[in-house]
């Protein structure tokens, strides 16, 4: 099981220069600046226990089941996580931005 296939970016003929797993984009996942709740994934192929499947471009919204609805299939967005106390408390804008980049840090390295 795994990818077989994926369209994307290669720089090279040999095999290993296929896009599934060294064209810097796993599964040519990609974002969408233009939209912040939309993910991209490349179009993919992939066999799964034994079967193969392919997709065409998948650009999926960021949402998750619906908390309260019994429509099946109903969504809702995902919910933004509050800003953080010490990043509101940091003084000016400059202050908050230099504050937040440290939060995106550290949530990078996971502290380290």
């Amino acid at each position: 099981s795994g990818l077989t296939n994926v369209r994307g970016s290669y720089d090279g003929d040999a095999a290993y220069d296929d896009g599934t797993y060294s064209n810097g984009a796993i599964a040519s996942i990609h974002n969408h600046a233009d939209n912040i709740l939309i993910v991209g994934i490349g179009e993919i192929q992939a066999v799964l226990n034994g079967v193969e499947f392919r997709t065409r471009h998948n650009d999926y919204n960021l949402n998750m089941p619906h908390t309260t609805s019994t429509e099946y299939g109903e969504t809702e967005p995902i919910p933004y996580p509050d800003v953080p106390p010490e990043v509101e408390a940091a003084g000016s804008v400059a202050n908050q931005i230099t504050e937040m980049q440290e939060w995106f840090r550290a949530f990078k390295t996971q502290n380290k």
